[in-house]
């Protein structure tokens, strides 16, 4: 009976990450804190994070990547 609930509440749990992946499938960027900069930027000088995945601080979610492969979905990368 214990197996039933936790499987039940797994199932529930991975659904909602799903629905979650699927409507916010961008997330801060790890390297620049989702700022866009890099980490040692000041008011005078600042400049773009390096990553080449960064996009305005956004990247796409390791989640999201793996939901719209197996959806067959095109990742919208704006």
């Amino acid at each position: 009976m214990s197996y039933l609930i936790l499987t039940i509440a797994a199932a529930a749990l991975a659904a909602a990450r799903a629905r979650y992946v699927w409507t916010h499938p961008h997330g801060p960027h790890w390297r620049c804190g989702g700022t866009g900069k890099n980490r040692g930027s000041t008011s005078r000088a600042w400049g773009h994070c390096p990553s080449a995945r960064c996009s305005r601080g956004e990247v796409l979610r390791p989640s999201a990547r793996l939901l719209y492969s197996v959806m067959g979905r095109e990742a919208k990368l704006s």
